[in-house]
């Protein structure tokens, strides 16, 4: 079991709508290799607050549970290190994405 949970973007965005945004579902579906995806990263220890990451996408995963698959490049602050690191690899959909930078 992986020890955190990604953040659903989507149903934060339905109960908070005034204050918080997304990239349109479009943009989320059709990221490709290069492009950094934000994503929550809820850890499942006490105390600990979710963090917001960013993911470099390597790869579309067509057929599988997740669609993209990157690797994070932020330096976690709340999660131990053996639980997540920079350059841990992620696997995520698009109903996960915070927000879209394209470099």
């Amino acid at each position: 079991m992986k020890p955190y949970k990604l953040t659903n973007a989507e149903e934060k965005a339905a109960a908070f709508p005034n204050t918080f945004k997304l990239p349109d579902a479009e943009a989320r579906a059709s990221l490709g290799p290069g492009i950094y995806a934000k994503l929550g990263f809820e850890p499942c220890i006490e105390n600990c607050p979710t963090e917001r990451m960013w993911v470099l996408v390597l790869s579309r995963l067509e057929g599988q549970p997740y669609l993209y698959e990157g690797i994070l490049k932020n330096d976690p602050e709340f999660f131990p290190p053996e639980m997540l690191s920079c350059y841990d690899v992620v696997h995520f959909s698009p109903e996960h994405i915070l927000d879209i930078l394209r470099p």
